[in-house]
């Protein structure tokens, strides 16, 4: 419920020892471990087949051989759902959003995808957001369903466009170097509470037409993109990834080869 301030602060915390466990965006683990960022690249994914595919089998071993070269030991994964924009205004094109004030996450693909396309773009933690909504600092931003549902977004920004234009799963992690500390049943004991990544995908995704059923009665007007449309997005936001490796430099590369790999692999099996 916010009561330990946004993620970067319960990072920070869990980093420290000051809190044992927390769970995470890729947003807030990329304020550790920068090369999270790259599931959130626009239009990276196509589809949730091909994500957990990538996700399972090529990026989960890294990534959590990353975290814990940082003090954090990865549980298990969380799943956010697709990430579309809001708001006070229908910004169904590119172009919609040259010079409109945008509030970006705290993670480089968020800021990289408004800069790129001509936003007035602000950086700023989340316990911040309605504020600046309220005052006009920012008239949108981006947010998955859930969230927007949950929080009576469509209060301050009721237009609530499906560009899914990235992905934001999470991660359920313990500070390291108490989990070390703990006796071999403690955990086992904490790893088997973990929920099944299937089951959190799960429930997240049944849950989806459910959480659109609600923001419509809140007052949230939702705008489905045409096929042409949802082009327009695409092309106009792929430059993100060129800028995106060269800010976060050869592990990044790295790793986006192999989430290549993993695509390529996919679309293989799936033929």
């Amino acid at each position: 419920r916010g009561e330990l301030g946004g993620e970067e602060a319960l990072m920070s915390a869990v980093r420290r020892g000051r809190i044992n466990m927390g769970s995470f965006t890729v947003s807030a683990m990329s304020s550790i471990v920068p090369e999270f960022s790259l599931v959130m690249a626009p239009y990276m994914f196509q589809s949730y087949a091909e994500l957990d595919f990538v996700l399972d089998h090529y990026l989960s071993e890294p990534f959590s051989r990353m975290a814990t070269d940082r003090g954090l030991y990865i549980l298990g994964w969380l799943d956010g759902g697709w990430i579309n924009l809001y708001a006070k205004d229908p910004i169904i094109r590119p172009g919609d959003l040259v010079g409109y004030p945008m509030r970006a996450w705290q993670v480089p693909t968020s800021h990289l995808f408004f800069e790129t396309l001509g936003a007035d773009t602000v950086v700023m933690p989340f316990p911040d957001l309605i504020p600046s909504l309220q005052t006009g600092l920012v008239r949108g931003s981006e947010i998955g369903p859930m969230t927007y549902d949950g929080i009576g977004m469509a209060e301050h920004a009721p237009h609530y466009v499906l560009t899914q234009h990235a992905y934001n799963t999470g991660v359920f992690a313990v500070n390291k170097m108490w989990f070390d500390s703990l006796k071999e049943s403690e955990r086992a004991a904490i790893v088997a509470a973990v929920p099944d990544k299937r089951l959190a995908r799960a429930l997240l995704r049944d849950g989806v037409s459910k959480y659109y059923e609600s923001m419509l009665a809140q007052g949230a007007i939702i705008h489905k993109l045409t096929d042409a449309e949802r082009a327009q997005w695409v092309k106009a936001s792929l430059p993100t990834h060129d800028v995106l490796l060269e800010e976060l430099g050869s592990r990044a590369r790295a790793l986006y080869d192999i989430i290549d790999v993993g695509k390529l692999a996919f679309a293989e099996i799936n033929r």
